[in-house]
């Protein structure tokens, strides 16, 4: 999620210092299980109103009726992995994740954004680009789901408009139709190159650092790849004709974007190793913390679930994992500030699968000098 921080994760991130409730709420893909989420979802809204009586009495009817109300539109029984729901007295938010999620409920100064943060850089927008021999479809992809663009510049169209005129019957005319064969051909290529130098500036418009898949024939993915000065964005190419195959487009481009993100994850994971001494980056939570604090941190790799809570006493650089006996401050989960002021500064986070960093403390903070 590198350099843009989205309009849902800003509304959740401006309430920091205001009191905060989230209720993460796992759900079954399975249709059958609808009655068992309705109940535990019911169940942990129990929960935090028993937690809001206890420790926030005077807002524990306002923010209460804003968890019901937000219960009642969770779309039970629609394939989603888990819903999330946060209020304090500014907002009330819900937000439906498309993988598993843990069950959780806080109420502190900030709100739990974890599985938000996760989803965002899972659900990563990207485009998917359809080559055909003679018109090109731009789609905007979002998990599983392609939206095509349709505008001045999509969908494009090539047409060979060749003047064709055979030659006359003058003398040689087998060596006059040759060379007559080999200019519209000569021709042809030119055309096609325009074509997709077209194309190539268009998606200037688009890409904005997203994950570009390009699809089609291997000929024209071929030609269009060579000539684009967008190389660097290409992740993936899949080989065959998808203009009338759009729900099989969307299936392959998402494979091929998920297998770029595992790629990517062990790519980050193998360059830690290759840091020299280490110099530029910070292990384990008390070091990371005080890095990302500093506004130092560019690339943050942590392990998707590992939560770490702590204490500030004082000097707030200095993350403290047992609390002390004078006056301080808890961090119900010292990674979820990390995370926050990551991105906040403009830094970027990747998650890894559990346990990959283990012999980073579970997790790094790659500085910015």
């Amino acid at each position: 999620m590198k350099k843009k921080v989205s309009a849902e994760l800003r509304r959740l991130f401006a309430e920091k210092g205001n009191l905060c409730v989230s209720v993460i709420i796992p759900l079954h893909t399975d249709t059958t299980q609808q009655k068992a989420d309705r109940l535990a979802a019911r169940h942990a809204l129990d929960n935090a109103r028993i937690l809001l009586d206890l420790r926030f009495r005077s807002l524990a009817d306002e923010l209460g009726s804003r968890l019901w109300r937000l219960y009642e539109r969770i779309p039970f029984g629609e394939g989603w992995g888990g819903a999330g729901l946060f209020v304090s007295r500014n907002i009330a938010q819900m937000v439906l994740f498309p993988f598993p999620v843990r069950a959780k409920i806080t109420a502190s100064d900030s709100f739990e954004t974890r599985d938000v943060v996760y989803k965002e850089t899972f659900l990563r927008d990207y485009l998917v680009l359809s080559i055909s021999r003679n018109e090109a479809h731009l789609f905007r992809g979002k998990g599983q789901e392609l939206a095509e663009v349709r505008d001045r510049s999509f969908p494009a169209y090539y047409e060979d408009d060749y003047e064709y005129s055979y030659p006359s019957r003058a003398s040689s005319f087998s060596s006059a139709l040759k060379q007559f064969e080999k200019d519209k051909s000569a021709t042809k290529a030119v055309r096609a190159g325009q074509f997709y130098n077209e194309l190539d500036k268009s998606l200037d418009r688009y890409l904005d650092h997203m994950p570009l898949v390009i699809a089609g024939p291997e000929k024209d993915m071929s030609n269009f790849a060579d000539t684009s000065g967008h190389s660097d964005s290409i992740i993936a190419g899949i080989k065959g004709n998808y203009d009338r195959l759009p729900h099989e487009l969307a299936l392959r481009a998402w494979k091929a974007v998920r297998a770029h993100k595992l790629r990517q994850q062990e790519r980050i994971i193998a360059s830690l190793r290759e840091l020299p001494g280490f110099r530029n980056m910070a292990m384990g939570i008390r070091d990371v913390w005080r890095d990302a604090k500093e506004g130092r941190g560019h690339i943050l790799v942590v392990e998707r679930d590992y939560r770490k809570p702590g204490f500030i006493a004082g000097d707030e650089y200095k993350l403290l994992l047992r609390p002390p006996k004078h006056k301080h401050k808890k961090v119900p989960d010292a990674v979820d500030d990390v995370i926050e002021t990551v991105l906040e500064m403009n830094g970027e986070v990747i998650f890894t699968d559990n346990g990959r960093l283990a012999g980073y403390g579970h997790i790094v903070l790659i500085g910015r000098y």
